[in-house]
């Protein structure tokens, strides 16, 4: 049932509670709040009051979006939230993104050191040309 500007009534679970899984989802990901928008297409004004607890009963579709944006599942935010028996559970990330964002950088020395190679290589090859007599 919508109350006021749009917002629904809340159904046991406080926005509060949702906001702060969300936000330690996030964190355990070294995922900052514009990555996430970056990541979902939300303002990161919503997500900042999502996380704040600043809405009272955020809509499905926010968090729905959030959690997409986390690679959780809506059923692991509800566990997290308590699901009514007031105690909070940790959330297992089912992303391995530190992993993958350390073999990119380990793939960019790489090719950066490729690059100098290359760059050496060239620098040789034009300075021990024979000059051209006129």
């Amino acid at each position: 049932m919508a109350t006021g500007k749009g917002k629904a009534k809340s159904s046991g679970t406080s926005g509060r509670a949702i906001g702060q899984v969300l936000q330690s989802a996030r964190e355990q990901m070294k995922m900052s709040q514009g990555g996430l928008s970056e990541a979902t297409g939300m303002p990161q004004a919503v997500i900042s009051r999502v996380e704040g607890g600043q809405r009272e009963a955020p809509r499905f579709e926010t968090v729905a979006r959030m959690a997409a944006g986390l690679q959780i599942s809506l059923d692991d935010v509800a566990a997290a939230c308590g699901s009514g028996d007031g105690k909070s559970r940790k959330i297992r990330s089912k992303s391995n993104m530190p992993a993958v964002a350390a073999e990119a950088r380990a793939i960019q020395r790489e090719l950066r050191a490729l690059q100098r190679r290359v760059e050496n290589l060239l620098a040789l090859a034009t300075s021990s040309e024979p000059r051209r007599k006129s």
